[in-house]
């Protein structure tokens, strides 16, 4: 066992066994939490498109970047229960969202028939160590309607509407 005093803390010992650590499921999510479960990032068109980020980690914290047509400007946080983002994951995945292809958009094949200026979504989802981005140009009409559907959720979950005003 190694043992030390620290220093300015005069009075107070600590000793921890030569490799110890937290229980593996609360490590897991401390470090899952570092990087976002699920985000959703919406471009320009050819008009007056919401442009911006939205995201959310394993613990709920939701964080959003307004960049041009939208109610706020900047970046804003909220909170969500993790249950909800458990929810939103189960529901990505049973919807297939982690088998779709990762680009609908000009030239793939599963663009299709294409519009010029229209926005794009870009959407992706971490999920039992799986990880998974998709670039959803809305000009393109190859596009499975689970993903747009998929996409409105996690707005919808995340709570968007409150800082686009949409």
């Amino acid at each position: 066992m190694r043992c030390f005093i620290p220093i300015l803390l005069v009075g107070l010992t600590a000793c921890m066994p030569r490799g110890s650590a937290a229980p593996q499921d609360a490590a897991d999510r401390v470090a899952a939490a570092s990087g976002p479960a699920v985000s959703l990032e919406r471009t320009p068109c050819f008009g007056g498109c919401p442009v911006y980020r939205v995201s959310v980690s394993p613990a709920g914290l939701v964080t959003y970047q307004g960049k041009s047509g939208v109610r706020h400007m900047g970046t804003a946080t909220g909170q969500i229960p993790p249950k909800q983002v458990d929810e939103l994951l189960l529901e990505l995945e049973r919807a297939g969202f982690f088998t779709f292809a990762d680009r609908y958009a000009p030239p793939e094949p599963t663009c299709r028939r294409y519009s010029t200026d229209s926005p794009s979504a870009i959407s992706s989802a971490t999920f039992r160590g799986r990880s998974k981005r998709i670039v959803h140009d809305y000009g393109c009409r190859g596009v499975p309607g689970a993903l747009t559907v998929l996409e409105k959720k996690i707005d919808e979950v995340l709570g968007s509407a409150r800082w686009t005003g949409k």
